[in-house]
């Protein structure tokens, strides 16, 4: 959930990758995405419990889940929010598309 609403952020920024299990290990965990409301942070956060016994099951991550999907104002920005990037430099757009997918 945190790479949805980081926009495919790199996960734990600024840490580098073999720094990670030691800052686990010390209980610390990713922070919030500035787009991710905190009661979905919440949720995901608690997927992230060092005791898997004290982790929701499967099936009650998918009611919190359904439920907070019926509660989303579809007036509230939060929720409705994307960027649409127009770009006009034709290389930087060149290097978005896979090269499989290039036709030049």
């Amino acid at each position: 959930m945190t790479e949805v609403y980081s926009l495919s952020g790199t996960p734990y920024p600024g840490i580098g990758m073999n720094e990670i299990p030691e800052y686990l290990k010390h209980g610390k965990r990713m922070e919030k995405p500035d787009k991710m409301p905190q009661d979905i942070y919440e949720i995901a956060y608690g997927c992230w419990k060092d005791d898997p016994n004290l982790r929701k099951p499967f099936y009650k991550l998918s009611k919190d889940l359904k439920e907070k999907l019926r509660t989303i104002d579809p007036e509230n920005d939060a929720y409705r929010d994307y960027w649409h990037l127009q770009i006009e430099d034709e290389e930087l757009m060149e290097s978005f598309i896979p090269r499989k997918l290039k036709t030049k």
